[in-house]
């Protein structure tokens, strides 16, 4: 089953990649960009913004869900404008693999659990340490910030948890 998990993080990566590559530099002229910054800002309301992806596709996807976590700079001093970029990345591909797919393993629907790591190394390590222990997340994605992929990796490590790097070296 760890396969299948791997599998999903995997299509989350893709999804935020292509998002971020597809995404152009005029993301500030957007008009949906500051309600989306503001959604994003406070980790508790984004959580609640990946329940209603969920419910709209309750009638394809059932039980437990399975928890990714998205640590992503979504407030200053990171760089809270590529962050929210890669978040809706991963939402598109949460939302794909609850309704195209009809979920993860054994048709579970995919939550998102976000967390800010403010593109700093201490917020990033101890964002993804709780992402891991008290959330219940089977692994993470969205690292942006090089400084906070390294902190975040021994982390990862100690904890057993797989960690997607999506845009840091």
């Amino acid at each position: 089953m760890n396969k299948k998990y791997l599998v999903i993080l995997l299509l989350f990566l893709m999804a935020g990649m292509i998002l971020i590559a597809c995404g152009g530099a005029d993301t500030t002229e957007d008009a949906a960009a500051p309600a989306d910054t503001e959604d994003a800002a406070a980790p508790a309301d984004t959580e609640d913004a990946a329940a209603p992806a969920d419910t709209d596709s309750s009638t394809e996807v059932s039980g437990e869900p399975v928890y990714i976590g998205a640590l992503l700079p979504l407030s200053e001093p990171g760089a809270p404008q590529a962050g929210q970029l890669i978040l809706r990345g991963i939402e598109l591909a949460a939302e794909y693999v609850n309704t195209e797919l009809g979920g993860s393993v054994d048709g579970r629907p995919v939550e998102i659990v976000v967390e800010d790591d403010k593109g700093t190394p201490e917020v990033g390590a101890s964002g993804y340490r709780r992402l891991v222990q008290e959330k219940g997340i089977i692994g993470a994605t969205g690292c942006y910030h090089s400084s906070v992929c390294l902190a975040v990796i021994e982390v990862a490590k100690e904890l057993g948890a797989p960690y997607i790097i999506t845009q840091g070296s």
